[in-house]
């Protein structure tokens, strides 16, 4: 398992957790992106219910985006970020979170992938507010 999470952080580029770039093979853990969603909307929520709702936005919301590099990146990233919460390798997850997020803001701000922007902004926010809260609570 181990070489599974240095291969996808390596390939993926590990962030620094600013979210400002990315960092190869950071030593340092990841620190979550800021998030909009409250902690207390999230209870109740399982890991069943995230990853449910990261499939979605890897296959069916993801799929509405133009093509290119950025949103073949976000694709790779979100569904790669499932298998990580699956497994409960947070801080690959939080990695993965960041490259996702910093791959939608590149998209291009056009009215017609609005709303699929803002559900995909939504999912890495419900991600990252849960990895959040898992780090507060093993740490």
């Amino acid at each position: 398992m181990l070489i599974i999470t240095v291969v996808a952080a390596a390939g993926l580029s590990a962030c620094d957790g600013s979210g400002a770039g990315v960092d190869d093979f950071s030593a340092r853990p990841c620190v979550t992106p800021a998030s909009t969603i409250a902690p207390a909307a999230l209870e109740g929520l399982t890991s069943d219910g995230i990853r449910t709702a990261v499939l979605d936005a890897a296959g069916r919301i993801a799929a509405s985006m133009p093509d290119g590099a950025d949103a073949d990146e976000l694709r790779r990233a979100l569904a790669t970020m499932n298998d990580y919460v699956a497994v409960g390798s947070t801080d690959t997850a939080c990695r993965l979170v960041h490259i996702a997020a910093q791959a939608l803001a590149r998209l291009p701000d056009d009215d017609a992938t609005l709303p699929d922007r803002a559900a995909l902004s939504l999912v890495i926010d419900l991600v990252s507010t849960a990895l959040a809260l898992s780090f507060r609570s093993s740490g």
